[in-house]
């Protein structure tokens, strides 16, 4: 069928049907989970939900331990509900100091998927 060696590049929509989110639903989870980890804090959540694996969470607490995390979730939050980019990707190329936090969530949400 090929002869050469071939890449195929998906965008998030080709994998809705199986239950993932397309670019602005993962937007709108990340904006939605942020909020959820500010309100009730990111290890009530994991003891509530055990959807995903328990390293997971326990390597999300110790990452961010040292640091006042829900004020920087809360800044990702605003920011992505602010900006409202189409493509969370670009968002956190262009807001560097988000990307550690941005991609952290953007891995929680796909777990939960």
């Amino acid at each position: 069928m090929f002869t050469k060696n071939t890449v195929f590049i998906l965008g998030a929509g080709a994998s809705y049907h199986y239950g993932y989110p397309t670019g602005e639903e993962l937007i709108e989870r990340v904006i939605k989970k942020a909020e959820e980890v500010v309100k009730f804090g990111a290890d009530k959540i994991y003891n509530e939900s055990r959807r995903y694996p328990r390293h997971f969470i326990a390597e999300f607490l110790s990452e961010y331990q040292n640091k006042d995390i829900a004020d920087e979730i809360q800044k990702l939050a605003d920011r992505l509900r602010q900006i409202n980019p189409l493509v969370i990707d670009y968002f956190l190329a262009q807001n560097h100091s988000l990307q550690s936090i941005g991609r952290t969530m953007i891995a929680w949400v796909i777990l939960e998927c």
